[in-house]
């Protein structure tokens, strides 16, 4: 949940602020981003009700013990991951299309390091999600 709020959370306000813009390029991309993100903290907290519910940093099961509750926290995880995947993808989308679409972008020398920092990672975490999700998924 840290990565959606970081990435959505202080570059949806700070951003628009930096290049220059009124808002972002997409308000109502930027909602449907953010109203995805209460479900998915649902699907967090629902997986962690349960007997051997998951553990650590990473949010893992252990794969000892797989049962029918460990493959429902398993399916709740996996949503989770899904609905935080999909928010942070389009709240990067709509990051940058604000960036690019700004008059600052048109000289690439006054385009703030804050800027630059969240493209290079706007394009890490579509890379991390796509990747992970795939993983999970596939099987």
């Amino acid at each position: 949940m840290l990565v959606p709020v970081l990435t959505g959370g202080f570059s949806n306000r700070f951003i628009p602020r930096l290049v220059g813009a009124q808002d972002m390029a997409f308000p109502r991309l930027n909602n449907l981003s953010f109203w995805l993100l209460p479900p998915s903290l649902i699907l967090l907290l629902m997986s962690s009700f349960f007997e051997v519910g998951a553990t650590g940093c990473i949010v893992y099961i252990p794969l000892s013990s797989i049962d029918a509750k460990s493959r429902l926290i398993l399916i709740l995880l996996f949503l989770n991951l899904l609905l935080e995947g999909v928010s942070t993808i389009l709240c990067i989308i709509n990051l940058l299309a604000t960036i690019r679409n700004s008059k600052k972008m048109q000289e690439l020398a006054k385009v703030p390091l804050a800027c630059w920092i969240l493209i290079f990672c706007a394009f890490a975490l579509t890379i991390i999600f796509a990747i992970v999700g795939g993983f999970f998924f596939s099987n």
